[in-house]
C-alpha cells in the first residue's frame, strides 16, 4: 500500500484536493490484503474503499453511481 499512498500523494499534488475512491478489484479471486486492511489504510488517507469485480459485476455501477455524486458535490 505504499505505492498507492506514494501516487495519492503525486495526484493531490497534481490536481488539489480531489475526491478519491479506492477500487479494490477483482474482489473474486484471491486478496493480498483483507477488505479491512484496505478500509483503514483509505479512511487515514481520506478516501473511500470500494471492493469491485469486473468479472462478476460486483459493486461496478455502484462504484461509478459513488464517484459521479462525489463529483457533482465537489462541483457545487
Amino acid at each position: 500500500m505504499h505505492s498507492l499512498k506514494s501516487w495519492l500523494g503525486n495526484f493531490r499534488a497534481t490536481v488539489g484536493d480531489r475526491p478519491v475512491m479506492i477500487l479494490a478489484n477483482k474482489s473474486d479471486l484471491e486478496k493480498k490484503y483483507s477488505f479491512a486492511e484496505l478500509e483503514t489504510f483509505s479512511a487515514s488517507v481520506g478516501c473511500e474503499a470500494v471492493e469491485t469485480s469486473a468479472k462478476t459485476g460486483l459493486n461496478v455501477e455502484n462504484a461509478f453511481l459513488r464517484m459521479g455524486k462525489k463529483l457533482v458535490e465537489g462541483a457545487k
